[in-house]
């Protein structure tokens, strides 16, 4: 009976891949129903033969508090932008004298998909994870949510040409086509919820449902680009994996073109750019790909994006509107920044109500009047913009901007600095302590689930916090009666708080929301000083004697340093129980030269943790077992890899060892 079910199943795993991915079906829709209805009655009739990966799994219904993270073996980078033809053979030429190659590079090219990036992984055939893209380093895994999309194979098709590789990690866009972007926001409106705002934003949130069933109804669709780590099969070009990732049963784009010159990629973008508005779904540019695998490897990787990869953008996508009104924005440090307030209008199919104008001096040097006509674009297909007034519609009713002279939340004067900007010198403005707290429990920074935007702006009204600090003292009775609030999320946000306590000394240095200070100017000085009690004893001079740290930010962190009220104000952080995580410290080589592999579930420490902690202390992390890996860590319930760790001597560590291990 094994061996029935079994070929039952690679039946109609063959005919999915007909019908999903080669639109080519090859037997009807009754028959292939028939086929399912059979497995399906043999997996109820023998449970011992049913397989998490069977077709009968694609249902959706499993439902989570919250999604777990996971590390990607291979960091998934983003790729730098070209926008013209210039710029194109520019890069073209920077390739070929870096790779000291006087002949032409071939490249792949392929449509750049509106949607959203996940890495799908396969252990023997098996899918076993689902990640997001998340910061590229470590994805939410949203297995189950994948599964429910009817092109992704549960198990890898076996054919001719390739084996199943031991390790599969495939990479994809999830996107929502135009039809069924539509009637899903049909279905919304119908029933009195929020509309998305484009087809990106509904792909995006429906795969980060936590009920499955909820996004098998929302028609999820992918197309595979690409690949992390691959174990087993040798794959020497982009258009041998493509054949191969096909051939295992992925949905590949068909208006992807191989082994194409520089020449070649200017007529497939001018091509497709024709196409773009009949096509099903969104795109916004094409990507270009190093054909040849190993040249890619010579070219190698920046800290953010791919030397051998880069996006060749569309133009904006520009409509008229109606300039209704414009707001004045007050920032975390104090900034104000004009905003339009539109009419509403469709850009490129999102609707647009408002918009940025950047500053006050952009106002005049476009000539801007309230009640104008103007043209919006959205850059780069996403931020709208205005980019000028159609000044010949002007009836004589437009209205001049008034440039204010003090802040519109506290009323305090306003002071214009060297960079001309105009700023609210009042730290305690409300809108400046709201839009400081919003950025300090962000995602970026301290990583509070359930602390939003929303729940700031009453917290801070109802005056139960003024600073960073205040945020620690929080307890359940402080907030059991605010709006919206209930006891279940009451708890939820304590523990979050709770739980965002310990945090790595580059977060916390973004978190505290210092002048001209992003993600990567807070990660280059946490590589570069050893500790909070260093860092803030540094001088200005030594600062900028760090290679990417400027002038202007030298100035910004060592002023803020010589501010006793913030240095009272990170003490009070401290006296509430944060808790500052360093790179550098005394046993970080204890695992160098180590790998590791985990199976089964850790009672201690997450398997995310756990992970980074394994790199913290210089180890690497494995997601397959090989005569190679240095430690099998086998958790409650482990799976296949014990086994298969026994069979290799691969030394197996038990929880209570690993944990001795790296808590010293």
């Amino acid at each position: 009976m094994q061996e029935e079910v079994k070929k039952l199943r690679d039946l109609i795993n063959y005919h999915n891949n007909r019908y999903y991915n080669l639109d080519s079906p090859e037997i009807s829709d009754a028959e292939y129903d028939k086929l399912l209805r059979e497995l399906i009655l043999l997996e109820e009739k023998y449970p011992e033969l049913k397989d998490e990966n069977s077709p009968t799994q694609k249902v959706g219904g499993n439902v989570y508090e919250k999604f777990e993270t996971y590390r990607h073996s291979l960091p998934m980078l983003s790729v730098d932008n070209v926008f013209n033809e210039s710029e194109l053979f520019e890069f073209d030429i920077r390739l070929r004298k870096n790779l000291k190659k006087e002949d032409e590079i071939l490249y792949t090219v392929e449509p750049k998909m509106d949607g959203v990036a996940v890495e799908v992984i396969y252990e023997r055939g098996n899918l076993v994870r689902a990640l997001t893209r998340g910061d590229g380093t470590i994805g939410e895994v949203v297995t189950e949510n994948i599964k429910t999309i009817p092109s992704i194979p549960l198990t890898l098709l076996k054919n001719s040409k390739y084996n199943i590789p031991e390790l599969l990690e495939v990479r994809g866009e999830v996107f929502i086509s135009h039809k069924n972007f539509e009637k899903l926001n049909s279905e919304r409106k119908a029933e009195g919820s929020a509309i998305f705002a484009n087809p990106r934003n509904a792909a995006a949130g429906s795969l980060r449902q936590l009920n499955s069933s909820i996004t098998k109804k929302r028609n999820l669709e992918v197309f595979m680009y690409g690949a992390g780590l691959i174990e087993g099969i040798e794959i020497n070009t982009q258009k041998e994996l493509f054949t191969a990732l096909k051939s295992f049963g992925f949905k590949i784009n068909p208006l992807n073109r191989f082994q194409v010159s520089i020449k070649e990629v200017i007529s497939f973008y001018e091509k497709l750019e024709a196409e773009r508005k009949n096509l099903p779904y969104d795109i916004d540019g094409i990507v270009i790909k190093v054909d040849d695998i190993n040249l890619q490897k010579n070219l190698g990787v920046k800290t953010k994006s791919y030397r051998w990869a880069f996006a060749y953008k569309f133009e904006s996508i520009e409509e008229t509107a109606s300039l209704i009104d414009i707001k004045v924005q007050v920032g975390r440090t104090g900034v104000l920044t004009p905003v339009a307030i539109l009419e509403p209008v469709s850009v490129g199919g999102v609707m647009v109500e408002r918009a940025t104008l950047h500053n006050f001096d952009e106002i005049k040097r476009l000539d801007i009047k309230i009640g104008d006509k103007v043209f919006i674009k959205r850059a780069g297909d996403v931020i709208p913009k205005i980019v000028k007034p159609i000044k010949h519609l002007r009836t004589g009713k437009e209205i001049d901007f008034k440039v204010p002279d003090h802040c519109p939340s506290c009323k305090v004067n306003l002071e214009k600095g060297k960079d001309t900007l105009l700023r609210c010198k009042n730290k305690e403005c409300m809108a400046q302590i709201v839009e400081r707290i919003k950025h300090f429990v962000s995602k970026q920074a301290f990583n509070i689930e359930g602390f939003g935007s929303k729940l700031v702006e009453q917290f801070v009204k109802n005056k139960l916090i003024f600073s960073y600090s205040d945020i620690f003292k929080i307890t359940k009775e402080d907030i059991i009666n605010f709006k919206n609030m209930g006891e279940k999320k009451a708890d939820n946000l304590i523990s979050s708080i709770e739980n965002s306590k310990e945090i790595t000394f580059s977060k916390f240095i973004y978190a505290l929301g210092l002048n001209h200070f992003g993600e990567y100017l807070s990660n280059l000085v946490a590589e570069k000083f050893e500790n909070f009690e260093t860092l803030k004893n540094t001088t200005r001079e030594d600062f900028e004697a760090v290679y990417g740290i400027g002038t202007i930010a030298a100035d910004s962190i060592t002023s803020f340093f010589k501010d006793e009220e913030n240095l009272k104000e990170i003490d009070k952080l401290f006296e509430r129980g944060v808790k500052l995580v360093y790179k550098k410290q005394e046993n970080s080589n204890l695992l160098s030269g180590k790998s590791f592999c985990i199976t089964g579930t850790l009672s201690f420490i997450t398997r995310s943790k756990a992970e980074d902690k394994i790199v913290e202390l210089g180890g690497t992390i494995k997601k397959s077992v090989s005569k190679n890996l240095s430690f099998l860590i086998a958790g409650d319930s482990p799976g296949s890899k014990l086994d298969k760790a026994k069979n290799l001597n691969v030394p197996i560590l038990s929880e209570q060892e690993f944990k001795q291990l790296i808590l010293f």
